[in-house]
């Protein structure tokens, strides 16, 4: 059955080619009518496409140049070296002309420093640039010249991550080769031929290119992607082999399964390597389209980065999602994806990112100054719709109460599945913020503890334990690690009590593996917002989990409903409902709330504070379920216990004094039923406020024989008390003055009857499936929800 419903994707997830851009429906409204992209339209569709090993992919032009640019951009590379937005961009190529000093040389030189192109590839480069303008042939041959025996001759230091800089030495020498071609005497192409396959056999990925995976991973970014694309196109006509293995395995395997998530516009790699992995599936999309193939991918691509918009703080920071480094010193920057992808789709909100900080790496220069749109227009955010929701197979909620400084931002996960590598283990888990990280991920990538393969990142960064998510503790759970990491694999990891590790921690390699394999950790049973989808004043997004799990749980649901309570006081609250089922009732169950500073506990009330740094916002837990004569409710943190699972402290401190305002947390709250059981449930209510003010709003939890639920200012929200659909009718009490919104969850799709104090106060009002929401307006009182 798995492999139908993968050979039904595939067919379904094949570029068409045909197809133009579409804008998506939730947001074309805002964008308006947008003209069609920077990108030259008259160069589609006029490549032909071939079947090659099974594969249809496009074929290089027999034209030149049709690397990067054709004879059309020539024309316009004179105004593009006068254009005012591209002044500082060329005048930084013209400064990287020059060889590195001396005294910058650095003693201990990491992959970056050879990645770097200041010196004789920024040379080359601009020099076959110039022989695009000039026609000069002599200026042609000079470039020819400076870089063949380099190409030749290069010799790399085996480090970690070098492929980056080899790929790039092929990008300059590719560069050379398209763009002086009349030029190239034939001992000269067989002479670039030779040096390129030389380069490609030193890449991590291989020469074919067959190691590593097409969804994550190091040839998921620049060998396969950027660089060995690139190197096939420019010498095609004399060797297409180098062509043919690396577009094959990008139509075969990175396409794909990139067609598949697209549409949910988010990325699996979390926020830090968001920048690389998806800046490379840009830098194909470029590629592909200058040489004439058009858009190869799902139109979905252009909204990726709204995920981050989305997450952006207002200190400039950007909400951690997977392995991050946390500093305060500059503002989370996504120049490159945001240059790439706002230029060619046009798009005024990503191009706002990149004019937030115009400037890329070095390496990537001359790709702004080729491809930028100068004449696009920026564009706040402050228009967009405040909540945002990613589907499947993410499952992930975003919801905002504003885009000012006073905003609150909730993120809210479920995970339908799990992309491994640099994506944690953290189904269900959320995060808050209010003028400061109030409910935070926990942990840091790099530091003393090392980076990926750090006892640190494998034992508790990436594990559920160090995420706002559940764990139940089984004693005798091993969890098998042996796809995990390098030279330094273990074969087992620190029992977190947490989520288990798909294929051993095995990222998959296609989208087949992913499909087939036990990479699916949830599903999501409900999503709505509303009334207005513009600023909806409740986001409802929940769960079921079971599968993130080991056989340790037969059912775990998480169930969220973020309340936008528009009071400047009381801006927002989180209610967050969970059923555990263990398969043990001796497993000990934990529900996890990280903070920065040490939380305070008050009987069943949680309070975290930010008082540091310039942050003040303060959140305040009010735990309904378990019972307060049932609820265990303790601290754990503090020096020598930051990073704590269960009896070892894995600290990790972080390089070059960063995480000033300790981003990376030491505290948790941990909240455990007092009496074991199997079946056991959680309800809780965060409210966020300004902790100098000291304000926080009333919480009564609402009881029925059907519903449970949570009372807080003007609003009423219910949950099943099983979690499961309610399919029959039900009634409900609660008391207050002045008029209450109400949210009823997990309702069966369908009509009801609203009824309140005997009267018929609401005669039908219909729930949509895929929502199970019933919302409504109305006094307290005793009510009655009639299903029709």
């Amino acid at each position: 059955m798995k492999k139908l419903f993968f050979l039904l994707c595939i067919l379904f997830f094949l570029p068409d080619v045909s197809a133009q851009r579409i804008q998506s429906v939730s947001l074309s409204a805002n964008l308006g009518n947008t003209p069609d992209s920077y990108t030259d339209t008259s160069l589609r569709e006029v490549v032909e496409w071939k079947v090659i090993d099974g594969v249809k992919m496009p074929v290089p032009p027999k034209v030149h140049p049709r690397l990067y640019l054709r004879k059309q951009h020539i024309a316009e590379l004179p105004s593009r070296i006068n254009d005012p937005a591209l002044k500082k961009v060329w005048n930084d190529l013209q400064s990287l002309k020059k060889d590195r000093p001396a005294d910058k040389v650095p003693e201990v030189k990491d992959w970056r420093y050879y990645f770097d192109t200041q010196g004789l590839l920024t040379r080359v480069e601009l020099r076959a640039l110039d022989y695009l303008m000039s026609g000069k042939p002599e200026v042609a041959r000079d470039a020819i010249k400076m870089i063949i025996d380099t190409l030749e001759t290069a010799v790399y230091p085996d480090i970690s991550d070098i492929s980056r800089a080899i790929g790039r030495l092929m990008v300059s020498g590719s560069m050379v080769y398209d763009w002086c071609y009349p030029h190239l005497t034939d001992v000269e192409k067989t002479r670039f031929v030779n040096a390129f396959v030389r380069l490609a056999r030193m890449l991590e990925c291989g020469y074919p290119p067959v190691k590593d995976n097409s969804i994550v991973g190091h040839a998921s970014e620049w060998m396969i992607m950027r660089d060995l694309i690139s190197t096939g196109i420019a010498i095609y006509d004399e060797y297409p082999e180098m062509y043919h293995l690396a577009a094959g395995r990008f139509f075969r395997e990175h396409l794909p399964v990139r067609n598949w998530f697209y549409p949910s516009q988010a990325y699996h790699q979390g926020m830090s390597y968001l920048n690389v992995r998806f800046s490379n599936d840009l830098f194909a999309l470029w590629i592909f389209d200058r040489m004439g193939a058009g858009n190869v991918y799902h139109p979905s691509q252009q909204y990726i980065l709204y995920d981050m918009i989305y997450k952006r703080r207002p200190d400039g920071q950007v909400m951690p999602g997977g392995d991050v480094n946390y500093t305060r010193k500059r503002e989370a920057r996504y120049s490159l994806p945001s240059l790439l992808a706002g230029s060619y789709y046009n798009d005024p909100y990503v191009h706002y990112e990149f004019m937030r900080e115009p400037s890329v790496d070095n390496q990537n220069k001359i790709f702004d100054f080729l491809w930028r749109n100068t004449s696009l227009s920026t564009r706040k955010p402050d228009d967009l719709p405040l909540t945002r929701y990613s589907g499947s197979p993410y499952g992930w909620m975003v919801a905002r109460t504003g885009w000012g400084n006073e905003s609150v931002i909730a993120e809210m996960k479920i995970n339908e599945y799990n992309f491994l590598n640099h994506q944690h283990h953290d189904a269900g888990a959320f995060q808050l913020y209010y003028k400061g990280p109030l409910a935070i991920d926990a942990g840091t990538y790099q530091g003393s503890s090392g980076g990926y393969n750090s006892t640190h990142n494998k034992n508790f960064f990436k594990r559920t334990i160090a995420h706002n998510s559940l764990l139940i503790y089984d004693p005798d759970e091993k969890f098998a690690s042996p796809g995990y990491g390098g030279s330094d694999k273990t074969p087992f990891v620190a029992n977190d009590g947490g989520q288990r590790l798909p294929n051993n921690w095995r990222p998959a390699s296609t989208l087949e593996e992913l499909l087939t394999g036990d990479f699916k950790t949830g599903r999501v049973e409900a999503v709505a917002y509303g009334p207005d989808a513009q600023t909806p004043e409740f986001s409802h997004l929940k769960g079921d989990i079971t599968e993130a799990y080991s056989n340790k749980v037969s059912e775990v649901k998480r169930s969220f409903v973020f309340l936008n309570l528009k009071d400047k006081d009381v801006p927002g609250a989180l209610i967050v409902f969970d059923k555990i089922v263990s398969a043990n009732p001796d497993f000990k169950k934990y529900w996890l709330l990280h903070s920065i500073e040490e939380p305070e506990v008050n009987g069943t009330c949680v309070t975290v504070r930010r008082t540091m740094n310039g942050d003040t916002g303060m959140l305040t837990n009010t735990v309904l379920l378990p019972e307060s004569t049932n609820a265990d409710i303790v601290t754990v943190g503090g020096e020598g216990k930051e990073f704590w699972v269960f009896g070892t402290n894995y600290p990790n401190l972080p390089r070059n004094n960063q995480d000033e305002a300790n981003e990376r947390g030491a505290w948790r709250v941990e909240i455990s039923p007092k009496k074991a059981a199997k079946e056991d449930y959680y309800l809780n209510v965060m409210q966020v406020t300004d902790g100098r003010a000291k304000k926080s709003k009333e919480v009564i939890r609402i009881d029925s024989k059907q519903v449970v639920g949570a009372q807080i200012a003007d609003r009423v929200v219910l949950f099943c008390r099983n979690s499961q659909l309610i399919t029959q009718s039900f009634s409900f009490s609660f008391a207050g003055k002045g008029n209450f919104k109400m949210v009823a969850t997990d309702m069966a799709a369908g009509k009801w009857k609203i009824m309140r104090n005997g009267t018929i106060s609401i005669p039908e009002k219909t729930v949509q499936s895929g929502e199970s929401v019933l919302h409504f307006e109305g006094n307290s009182g005793d009510y009655q929800i009639i299903r029709l």
